[in-house]
């Protein structure tokens, strides 16, 4: 059996959510099914997860919500924990990558 992350999200990462899902209500399904995807397992194939190095936190990791759209997070606490930073795209006023 795998192992459960417990997920925990920044106030930026709360904001640019709440931003992004105002705008588009399928949006917030989206985003919710891919957190859970995260929660199971950060690593899936599907996820796209890498290492990139943020705007604002250095290097940490980045996991696919839609073609633009990321979920950057890095673990704590030994791997039991993700800590879900910011949410944006690769390019545009909401970018998150350097």
């Amino acid at each position: 059996m795998s192992k459960i992350y417990t997920i925990k999200a920044t106030t930026t990462f709360d904001r640019s959510y709440k931003k992004l899902s105002k705008k588009n209500s399928s949006l917030t399904l989206i985003i919710r099914n891919i957190v859970k995807k995260i929660r199971r397992d950060p690593f899936d194939e599907c996820l796209h997860t890498h290492k990139v190095m943020s705007r604002n936190h250095g290097l940490v990791y980045s996991s696919r919500v839609t073609k633009d759209l990321r979920i950057l997070w890095i673990e704590q606490s030994k791997g039991m924990v993700i800590l879900l930073l910011d949410m944006g795209g690769h390019s545009g006023k909401n970018k998150v990558y350097k």
